[in-house]
């Protein structure tokens, strides 16, 4: 009937989120089963079973692939993902998110650009946050932002206002200098290159506590 329809649609739309917010949390122990279906990371159905006095009741199934060779789900990962599926991704771990999804379709091009954007984005994001507790006019802030475009000037005004990065040096080499090359050069970047582009960036937000969820 159309009630078992609803909740079985509500269902299936929840678990959804939950794989999507484990994959953003811990996205070793997720793998898709297929690499030819886009922004598949597993296939979820559900069953409905009725009781003796007629009570409908779903039963949801995942079959998903965990690779057991890297980082193994936790409960804490569950709950996590349980906890926050309803909530949007930060800026930045949409982009790191839109980067592994790239590798898992093999395009290392937009994976790697992924991985800039999302530092990128951190920086600004942290500009903003700075300012946010100054008396700096309104007008001033804006024309700043206008100018810091690009990781260079980024990480030079985030030095001249004492704003706290980590593994820059880093950043420049596995990410931004690819990147470079890429958008000026017409590289094709490696699955190495793309995947190290990838850890550093994560790595990058991780040790800066940035905010998964908003």
């Amino acid at each position: 009937d159309n009630v078992s329809q609803d909740t079985s649609l509500m269902v299936v739309n929840f678990a959804k989120k939950i794989v999507h917010a484990l994959q953003v949390l811990n996205p070793e122990a997720i793998r898709i089963p297929t690499d030819d279906v886009p922004n598949v990371l597993c296939r979820i159905g559900v069953a409905v079973e009725f009781d003796s006095s007629g009570k409908h009741n779903p039963i949801m199934y995942i079959a998903s692939m965990l690779d057991g060779r890297k980082g193994r789900l936790s409960f804490g990962d569950l709950k996590n993902a349980i906890k926050n599926a309803n909530k949007s991704l930060s800026a930045p771990y949409e982009l790191l998110d839109n980067a592994n999804n790239n590798l898992l379709r093999y395009d290392w091009r937009a994976s790697v650009l992924n991985c800039a954007t999302a530092i990128e984005v951190m920086m600004k994001k942290r500009i903003i946050d700075y300012f946010q507790g100054t008396e700096v006019p309104v007008n001033l802030q804006k024309h700043v932002l206008k100018q810091a475009d690009g990781f260079s000037k980024l990480k030079d005004l985030c030095k001249n206002l004492s704003i706290p990065l980590c593994n820059i040096s880093k950043v420049q080499d596995d990410i931004m200098t690819i990147r470079h090359r890429v958008i000026h050069g017409g590289y094709e970047p490696t699955y190495e290159e793309a995947y190290g582009a990838y850890m550093c960036a994560r790595n990058t937000l991780l040790e800066l506590s940035v905010p998964i969820f908003e």
